[in-house]
C-alpha cells in the first residue's frame, strides 16, 4: 500500500466500519472533514486499489441534469 493519502484511507476505513456507503457519500464526508479534501478520480483509485475496501454493488442516484445514474457502493473487506 502506498504511503500517499494515508489519512484519507484511514478515515474511509473508520467510516465504513459503521455501514456501507456509496462513492458520493464518502466523497462528501472527506471534503467536509479535511481542509483540502480530494476529487472523485483520486477517491476512485484509493477505493479500488486498497485491499481493505470492497465494492459490493451499484445503486441508482438521482442527478440534476441527467435523471438517474449508477454509483458504486463500498464496504470493508472481510
Amino acid at each position: 500500500m502506498a504511503l500517499k493519502h494515508i489519512k484519507i484511507r484511514n478515515f474511509i476505513a473508520k467510516m465504513l466500519e459503521e455501514e456501507s456507503k456509496n462513492t458520493g457519500e464518502i466523497l462528501r464526508s472527506i471534503n467536509d472533514h479535511f481542509r483540502h479534501g480530494t476529487n472523485t478520480q483520486i477517491l476512485g483509485n484509493i477505493l479500488a486499489k486498497d485491499p481493505r475496501f470492497r465494492k459490493i454493488g451499484m445503486e441508482y442516484v438521482n442527478g440534476i441534469l441527467s435523471g438517474q445514474y449508477k454509483i458504486a457502493v463500498w464496504s470493508l473487506a472481510p
